[in-house]
């Protein structure tokens, strides 16, 4: 997407990634761009869905450590997350020596810029961290358990494990293959158009291949026509504390954006209750807030549509809703995350119908359980650096 909503996005993954869920998540970089990829090989599928560590907070509260711990720490979080996420070792039950063969089997790894000075160092901090915080390695971040139940509502399944490294764009651009059950056409399943595009796909093998997010302007498309007006007065209501007074289409959706991350408490709910429910009760998870950003905007005259697809969390991607609505083009907004635009990571699905919310069936999906999503990375032989 152009810089037209990049100043919004970055301000708004402040307040709600950061704010909401008082989480700090450390990203690595992956490369993308070189001559030669290739997915993650088959034989890293167990250890992508072994690390249930993976979904623990990424995160630990040293306030209260001695100050060389605090700056050990932070040598830890700058090191230790080049070949797996930063939350496996946070959340791993080992103690004591245990961590001696574990951080020298890391600092061995081709890449791994761990000095021998380096592992005395987070060796330390590591065996100092585990005799001084409870650790248990199937604790869940709470930030992620809403994607987990909803992905589990959704497909029947936790997650769709893609990547050992936490997932992000980069260079604005983010490739995925995906290999599905025999009887799925990938090109039935996956929108495609000039932000996402289907590539390495064959009439011949139509379960496999990959999709690549790249950044576009406002996606063409047939113009928006008229917006129903709602009679609702709670929606009125709170269309009206939301936007006051202001008349540009854009900015109306910034302030719904900001009067939904600061009114509706993020937490999962089963089904799909109405708007009018989700605004008296004041909580709901990705589905509540799509479905009520949809009708405000629309009520605020906006052309407004929901999506649904999957988005990357950690490295994951869940089944997971969000909007688009019509500023000179189709805009992806997120209003769970507070994304305008949504980022890369949001892969959408073919889902023609209207309300997008209303018309999933995982039923028609065959073997949707079985699905494999993995982030595409340069080979290492190709002299690529992995990141």
């Amino acid at each position: 997407m152009g810089s037209r909503f990049s100043a919004r996005s970055a301000a708004t993954r402040r307040v709600s990634t950061v704010g909401r869920f008082a989480v700090a998540v450390s990203l690595l970089t992956l490369g993308f761009g070189g001559p030669v990829a290739r997915a993650q090989d088959a034989a890293d599928e167990e250890e992508l869905r072994v690390f249930d560590a993976d979904l623990g907070p990424a995160w630990i509260d040293v306030s209260a450590y001695p100050e060389d711990q605090k700056q050990a720490y932070a040598h830890f979080a700058r090191k230790c997350c080049k070949c797996h996420t930063l939350a496996r070792p946070i959340n791993s039950t080992l103690r004591g020596d245990e961590w001696d063969a574990y951080v020298n089997r890391m600092s061995r790894k081709s890449g791994s810029g761990i000095s021998p000075a380096d592992v005395k160092v987070i060796l330390g901090f590591l065996i100092f961290d585990s005799e001084r915080r409870a650790r248990t390695a199937n604790a869940v971040d709470p930030e992620l358990l809403p994607f987990l139940r909803v992905n589990r509502e959704l497909s029947g399944i936790g997650r769709f494990p893609a990547s050992l490294k936490d997932i992000r764009v980069e260079n604005g651009s983010l490739r995925v293959a995906v290999e599905g059950d025999r009887r799925l056409d990938l090109s039935r399943f996956f929108a495609n158009d000039d932000g996402q595009k289907l590539v390495k796909w064959t009439r011949r093998a139509p379960n496999r291949g990959e999709i690549v997010m790249e950044e576009v302007e406002p996606r063409e498309g047939e113009e928006a026509g008229r917006v129903d007006a709602s009679s609702d007065e709670d929606l009125l209501r709170a269309v009206a504390e939301a936007i006051g007074s202001e008349s540009e289409p854009e900015e109306r959706i910034e302030l719904i954006l900001d009067w939904l991350d600061e009114m509706i408490v993020r937490e999962y709910r089963e089904g799909t209750p109405e708007t009018a429910v989700v605004l008296r009760e004041r909580s709901g998870d990705a589905t509540e807030f799509t479905r009520a950003f949809v009708e405000m905007a629309r009520a605020a005259g906006v052309p407004a549509r929901s999506r649904l697809g999957f988005v990357a969390r950690r490295t994951a991607f869940y089944l997971h809703h969000w909007a688009e609505v019509w500023l000179d083009g189709w805009v992806p907004v997120d209003p769970y995350l507070g994304q305008l635009p949504a980022d890369l990571t949001h892969i959408r699905l073919d889902v023609s119908e209207k309300d997008a919310l209303a018309s999933w069936d995982a039923g028609s999906v065959p073997g949707l359980d079985r699905l494999k999503l993995r982030v595409v990375v340069p080979d290492v032989e190709s002299g690529e650096d992995e990141g």
